[in-house]
This record gives C-alpha cells, structure tokens and sequence, in this order.
C-alpha cells in the first residue's frame, strides 16, 4: 500500500543525527504507522507492527515491514546526518511485508 510521509520540521528539531532509530524520518514513520519499532538505515526502513489475532485480546501478531526509501530522502539523510541545515519534506513510500 503506498503511503505518504511527511518529516514536518517538528521531526527535524527532535531528530537525532546518525541515530537510526530517532532519526526524522524514523519519527516521521512512527506516526504514520503508529509503531515505535523503526529502524532507518539510510536506504530503507524497517518497521514492526503488532496486530490482536482476536477481537477478545491475548495474543498479538507482529508484522515486520520494509520500505525503501526514494533517492531524495536518502539525501535528506545524509545531509541531516552532516549538521547541514534541511527542511520539511514528504514522500511516497511502499510498505512491503518482509
């Protein structure tokens, strides 16, 4: 399912530079996907989502996913990583199952 993203500036100034679990697009993916467990590594993230396998609770499945990530977030990536200024920015992204 293609998805958008947006790295609002709010995930920029609480990002964490070379960091690739708090990175801005790594928050901007949490919320978009409403899971903590993100790991962005530059060219692709990785992500899980946990899912109730019944209505009535117990026990839960967990779903990892990739996405790659377009030519101009991984730009966005290393300049951020390098201290260099970067604004707001968006994308379209696939979840795959992985």
């Amino acid at each position: 399912m293609l998805m958008k993203i947006d790295i609002t500036q709010e995930d920029i100034n609480n990002g964490i530079p070379r960091n690739h679990e708090c990175c801005p697009v790594a928050l901007a993916i949490k919320r978009c996907f409403k899971t903590d467990l993100v790991l962005v590594n530059g060219r692709r993230a990785m992500f899980t989502k946990f899912k109730p396998m019944s209505l009535t609770g117990g026990a839960i499945e967990a779903y990892q996913y990739e996405m790659p990530l377009p030519e101009n977030v991984q730009f966005f990536i290393s300049m951020f990583d390098k201290g260099v200024g970067v604004g707001p920015i968006s994308f379209e992204a696939e979840e795959q199952l992985w």
